[in-house]
């Protein structure tokens, strides 16, 4: 009724006890989430199963996002515990086999061995944030970027996700960026062909600090105080949502 969900519990013993009389063959369709690693030790426990049972088994697995829980597709087929066919990973795809008595046979695949970890998750990533922007029904997307790691990571999903001509990026400078923010954010606009805006929020900031500091008059004044710097982010936000 229920297939498990953790590697560890994919046993031959399981399947014995499902099934009164072993079949000619294992139809497993299955929404198992993606998560890191999970894959290949999924496909091993897999794999024992077939060459166990001698069955052919089959892993049928959706692509779709729900919630942030992803199922990266990449159905399985096994024959005498040997990897016969492997589908594409967040991505739909077909696999042909026909099924006898005396034999299994598959067609062409289109890989039949692991891509990097660190591919793989990239592809985790770049699979949903497509399937989460398309859910909402929006055609494009604007983020901040500030020149730094993680908003150019943010910017690389987001071109691979969507297409460069559906970012925009939003660079919003003030007295506490050096310059080479802003040069390294325009740089990377530039190599991915992305359109940008520069929003200056440093007269927005004064303003914040005038209104401020007839209050904070009243505390010892700290030279090392973060107050202001971190206005900066409510700042960004609030000009982030009203484009």
């Amino acid at each position: 009724d229920q297939l498990p969900t953790a590697p560890a519990d994919i046993t031959p013993a399981f399947f014995r006890e499902a099934f009164a009389d072993t079949p000619e063959a294992f139809f497993l369709v299955g929404a198992l989430p993606w998560a890191r690693n999970l894959t290949a030790k999924r496909e091993v426990a897999l794999r024992t199963v077939a060459e166990t049972l001698a069955r052919p088994v089959f892993f049928v697995q959706p692509v779709s996002e729900d919630d942030g829980l992803l199922c990266g597709g990449e159905s399985l087929i096994f024959q005498k515990g040997m990897l016969c066919a492997r589908g594409k990973r967040f991505s739909t795809d077909r696999l042909r086999m026909s099924l006898s008595a005396a034999a299994l046979s598959c067609g062409e695949t289109p890989s039949l061995t692991h891509n990097d970890p660190s591919e793989e998750l990239w592809q985790a990533l770049v699979f949903g944030t497509r399937a989460f922007v398309k859910k909402t029904g929006a055609g494009s997307v604007l983020l901040g970027l500030s020149g730094g790691i993680d908003s150019a990571l943010v910017l690389a999903i987001a071109v691979d996700a969507l297409g460069e001509e559906n970012v925009t990026a939003v660079l919003m400078p003030s007295r506490f960026n050096p310059e080479s923010s802003v040069t390294d954010a325009e740089k990377l606009c530039s190599n991915l062909h992305v359109h940008s805006v520069i929003l200056p929020i440093e007269p927005l900031h004064v303003c914040y600090q005038e209104t401020l500091e007839p209050l904070l008059a009243d505390y010892p004044p700290n030279p090392h105080d973060v107050t202001f710097e971190n206005v900066q982010a409510r700042i960004r936000g609030s000009l982030l949502c009203a484009l």
